[in-house]
Order: C-alpha cells, then structure tokens, then sequence
C-alpha cells in the first residue's frame, strides 16, 4: 500500500488521471442513476400508499416547507385526520 501525499504540497497526485476520470465517471453514473430510479421509490412497501393518499386529497405538500411551524403541524393534524389516522401528540 502506497502513502498518499497531502494535499496542497505542489506535488503531483500519486492516482492516475485514467483512475481519477474513473471515479468521476462512476460518481456521475450513479447520480445519474439515482435521478432516473427516484420516482420509482413509492413503490416500495409503507411509501407509495401514504403519498398516493395524498395526491388524491389534493393536499399540496410542497408548500408546506415555507410555512411556519405551528402551520405545518396544524396542516399535518390535518391531513391525519382526512386520512384517518390517530394524532401525534394525543
């Protein structure tokens, strides 16, 4: 096993450009990959009926980031209970 250099020492990389073009090639694959395969993780077990659930309340989640706190837990005791389920902290 090689010691590598630190970096910023003017010296150069101890890992080839061909390793190194590698590596980012790999790296954009799997982001590549990760964007492409994303909308299919509702379909996963415990994901998808929940987020169906809300599409076809028409309940925009999105906007819910901009919201304050006490709006965003107003709207989640909302939308549990227009889904049927039990409150959090009661």
């Amino acid at each position: 096993m090689t010691q590598s250099k630190p970096t910023g020492d003017g010296q150069p990389s101890p890992v080839s450009p061909l390793r190194r073009w590698l590596r980012l090639a790999g790296a954009l694959v799997l982001l590549a990959a990760f964007i492409y395969l994303a909308p299919n993780l509702e379909r996963l077990p415990g994901v998808g009926q929940p987020i169906q659930d809300l599409r076809e309340s028409g309940i925009n989640v999105g906007a819910w980031y901009y919201d304050d706190v006490e709006e965003y837990f107003e709207a989640e005791e909302y939308v549990r209970k227009r889904l049927g389920k039990k409150d959090r902290f009661h």
